[in-house]
């Protein structure tokens, strides 16, 4: 009923009966900010319901709610001997002579209408609680009138009387004094209103004065034509101007007159789709001026109607375009060599919007992206970044406040481009920003240096190569002095020790066998130098010929028993040619001198267990394979190896001895014959050295003089070492 718990434990000075919430409420607020406890019910029923409990000092009540109205609220309240003595105060819009007399009826104390001022309700509430405070007996009375052709009898004491009727007097000279002021705003307002009419006349003038200077001197052509006749009613001065024509000479004229008859069929049908739509929009017609020439327009037309929807005639403007006809022409042909000179050039070049979507696009581009113009114009150029670089800061290269903000213009940035394929690709960039009729582009020149980048590896390559080929051969260089002095001084000393005559003639023939294997060491190392620069200035060629490839396996196992059983190894062949496979046409030179490289290594770096020589045969190759159990290679050097002046390790060269320029050797010759190499192996498990090459039957099974010469370069290159 709008009363909290602490009202209800106070005794309530007031108690408001109104339906509206909102009024309810603000009449509350003003009420309790005065200091008076008040209580609110939504209808005269709850309201009765609400005194039936609590007894409030006053009872103010709207007039007009639901359920109970007003009138009856207070006739009901006055009808109760506990409550007669409540003083009632109605609030109404009503000013009806009626409201009063029901008010009279009822038994009402005061009478306010609606709206009411504040500090007067609030004067007559403070009136009616100080006339609470000194309670006289009242004496009720009855009263019979008649008003408009109704008797009413009116029961209340004279107090209650004199105030409703002076309460509804103040109400009426108060609404009448508010009728004085909004008559005397309502002549001021009346006085300002013929100010604004007399200055806006006045500025109406002087605008007709302007419209009129602004029609006749607008640079575009005004017209009227009547609609059905096509007769030209109205121009203006700027038409006359143009066209060269008399206002008199175009004004009664029929409009086809007015345009070239190059361009007539467009103006009668442009002429007949206005007369069915009512308007024109930007149509491109040329019109025919006095001295017979050419006078391009752009042309709009909207309709004049009356007031049934008929067209009466046009308002038509026609704009001089043969100014933009030429800007039009001279930018063609300027587009027309811009793509020239884009198009011949072979770098991307790509222009972009503020948003980063594509709207130009070269031959250079199609060839560098694999887009033609067609799918790629309209798409964002993010099509042409990797997804890696979009998540990275260079995905916004293209926008032309990130390219102001870091400087960027003009300067070459490289990164990643993304092909049709989906193919990435190294690029250069050089971007440009500029603006045009308000909007921002970015224009880049692109480069596909995937060729350069190739390049740069394979110089960086060949740099690393170079510095380390470099170190090889002072390595290599250093090496051979010990090498090469090393048999030397075992020629000379031995040599020196010849010189005495005493000496016992199995001591001279040990010296004479020393001599000798330093000797044949000596031309082995001079023998690879040579080879190896045979092979680097292309003099070494291939010599294939008919040989028995079984002799010539068995001559190289028979010469390297002798090492092997010096250092307790043991040296296996194992072979599975056919006999058919007895002669073959190859080198058996090259062959053979690959296979004493290969076998001769296995040996040198196998301190116990055994090295294989295993070779096996297709229709078409020959596979040969040198097995050991030495110390190993590490994969990573795999490809080194076959290097020139490469060992494993250089360290290994003071260990082992030799030049490092066997597998090298091994390694070219294989080339030669037309096959390849390869190797196997594990540091600490050995190696296995294999190679194929092709090979042809002989059909003479002779070969004496072939092999003979293959055994004796074998004895001369690789006697064993005696220490």
């Amino acid at each position: 009923m709008g009363q909290n718990p602490t009202e209800q434990n106070k005794r309530v000075d007031i108690l408001i009966a109104e339906d509206s919430p909102t009024q309810a409420e603000q009449l509350k607020y003003l009420l309790e900010t005065q200091g008076y406890n008040v209580a609110v019910a939504k209808n005269g029923k709850m309201a009765l319901d609400f005194i039936g409990e609590n007894t409030p000092k006053m009872l103010i009540t709207d007039i007009c709610m639901p359920e109970m109205d007003g009138y009856e609220l207070c006739r009901q309240l006055k009808a109760c001997n506990l409550n007669d003595d409540i003083p009632v105060i109605l609030l109404t819009s009503l000013s009806n002579p009626e409201d009063v007399i029901q008010g009279l009826e009822c038994g009402a104390d005061n009478f306010i209408t609606k709206p009411y001022s504040e500090d007067y309700l609030l004067s007559h509430i403070r009136q009616i609680m100080a006339n609470l405070q000194h309670h006289t007996e009242r004496v009720r009375m009855g009263v019979e009138i008649l008003f408009a052709g109704k008797r009413r009898f009116i029961t209340a004491n004279q107090q209650q009387m004199l105030t409703l009727l002076i309460s509804t007097y103040e109400a009426a000279a108060t609404r009448n004094r508010e009728l004085i002021r909004m008559q005397d705003k309502l002549q001021e307002m009346n006085d300002k209103l013929e100010k604004m009419v007399s200055d806006r006349t006045k500025e109406i003038r002087k605008s007709q004065r302007k419209y009129l200077d602004l029609y006749d001197n607008t640079p575009s052509m005004l017209a009227s034509i009547e609609c059905f006749t096509g007769t030209v009613v109205e121009c203006n001065e700027t038409f006359v101007r143009k066209t060269g024509f008399t206002r008199d000479e175009i004004i009664g004229s029929h409009i086809f007159e007015r345009y070239h008859p190059s361009c007539l069929d467009k103006v009668k049908k442009t002429f007949t789709q206005f007369c069915e739509t009512g308007e024109v929009k930007n149509t491109e017609l040329t019109l025919v001026t006095a001295d017979g020439k050419e006078l391009p327009v752009l042309m709009s037309s909207t309709a004049v109607r009356d007031e049934n929807g008929k067209i009466l005639h046009s308002r038509t403007v026609l704009q001089d375009i043969r100014e933009l006809k030429q800007a039009q022409l001279e930018l063609l042909q300027s587009e027309q060599r811009y793509k020239a000179v884009t198009d011949s050039a072979v770098d991307s070049i790509i222009t972009t919007n503020e948003t980063g979507v594509v709207v130009g696009w070269n031959q250079g581009a199609t060839k560098t992206f694999g887009y033609n113009e067609q799918e790629i114009i309209g798409s964002p150029v993010s099509e042409l970044i990797p997804e890696s670089i979009q998540e990275s800061e260079l995905h916004v290269l293209f926008n032309p406040r990130y390219i102001k903000e870091h400087q960027l213009a003009g300067k070459i940035i490289e990164m990643q481009g993304k092909r049709k394929t989906g193919e990435i690709f190294p690029v250069e960039i050089s971007i440009s920003q500029w603006d045009a009729s308000g909007e921002q582009f970015v224009t880049g020149i692109v480069r596909d240096i995937t060729e350069r980048k190739h390049a740069e590896e394979e110089l960086l390559k060949a740099k690393e190569k170079a510095v380390e080929s470099d170190r090889l051969k002072s390595a290599f260089l250093a090496n051979m002095s010990h090498e090469i002095r090393t048999p030397m001084n075992g020629i000379i000393g031995f040599s020196q020790l010849l010189k005495d005559p005493d000496m016992p003639q199995e001591v001279k023939e040990s010296y004479i066998s020393q001599i000798d294997n330093a000797t044949n060491q000596l031309l082995h190392i001079i023998t690879d130098i040579v080879n190896i620069s045979k092979i680097e200035a292309g003099q070494e060629k291939a010599n294939p010929v008919f040989f028995d490839l079984k002799k010539l396996l068995e001559e190289i196992e028979g010469f390297f028993q002798p090492q092997a059983k010096q250092k307790s190894l043991e040296l296996k062949l194992h072979s599975d040619l056919s006999p058919e496979l007895a002669r073959i046409k190859s080198d058996p030179v090259k062959l053979q001198q690959t296979l004493n490289n290969i076998v001769a290594n296995a040996l040198k770096f196998t301190e116990r267990g055994l090295v294989e020589i295993l070779v096996s045969a297709s229709d078409t190759h020959i596979t040969f394979s040198v097995k050991d159990t030495g110390i190993g290679i590490d994969p990573s050097m795999f490809d080194a190896i076959f290097d020139r002046f490469r060992q494993v390790e250089l360290s290994y060269s003071r260990q082992f001895g030799g030049t490092g320029l066997g597998l090298s050797l091994a390694k070219s010759y294989v080339e030669m014959l037309g096959g390849n190499i390869r190797v196997e192996s594990k540091p600490g498990e050995g190696s296995t050295f294999s190679f194929t090459i092709p090979y042809k039957i002989a059909p003479d099974p002779s070969g004496e003089e072939t092999q003979k010469i293959c055994s004796e370069k074998t004895k001369r290159y690789y006697q064993p070492k005696t220490n």
